[in-house]
């Protein structure tokens, strides 16, 4: 089992949303926010980028595996794939082991690991928002319902990690 690495490719949790993907700093404040170009510039440049919808654009770093959604929900008729405007909302990591959890699970790591690294992790296979999977760490929803929602949820196939799905929520709910 390989020891957790540097912050250069680590997820980083707080207590509602993701603060880091690997160089990426994901939190966002009033004086700061995670736009595309700041994603650029921490994790080179991306592979692709395209809109997905009139509020958001996906780009992807296929050497990471990773793809970032950002939206756009506060300046209408801007771009969202503009280098300053779009903020990171969530995120999947799929098809390489270069990224890992705070605590060191990598997709294609067996199934097994999941609990062995995340003791606190629950797979979750009844909710109609989510895939199943385990849900590595997951807060309450002040909005709506109240639910409980996953901040990192490791999906499964095969008994090995296939994929990690992440919520940023820079955009806003």
């Amino acid at each position: 089992m390989p020891a957790v690495a540097g912050a250069q490719d680590t997820i980083e949790v707080g207590a509602r949303s993701v603060t880091r993907i690997g160089a990426f700093d994901t939190t966002s404040t009033q004086f700061r926010s995670p736009v595309i170009r700041k994603a650029i510039r921490a994790l080179g440049t991306p592979s692709n980028r395209f809109r997905t919808s009139d509020s958001s654009c996906a780009v992807k770093w296929r050497r990471l595996g990773l793809r970032i959604v950002f939206a756009n929900f506060g300046e209408p008729g801007a771009p969202p794939c503009g280098g300053r405007v779009g903020r990171a909302q969530s995120f999947t990591v799929q098809g390489s082991d270069r990224l890992q959890t705070w605590k060191g699970l990598r997709v294609g790591m067996p199934e097994s690991s999941v609990q062995q690294l995340h003791p606190g992790a629950r797979f979750v296979d009844d909710n109609r928002f989510y895939p199943d999977g385990w849900w590595l760490k997951s807060a309450r929803d002040v909005i709506g319902g109240g639910g409980r929602f996953p901040i990192v949820e490791a999906r499964v196939r095969d008994g090995v990690v296939a994929a990690f799905d992440g919520w940023i929520g820079a955009a806003g709910d």
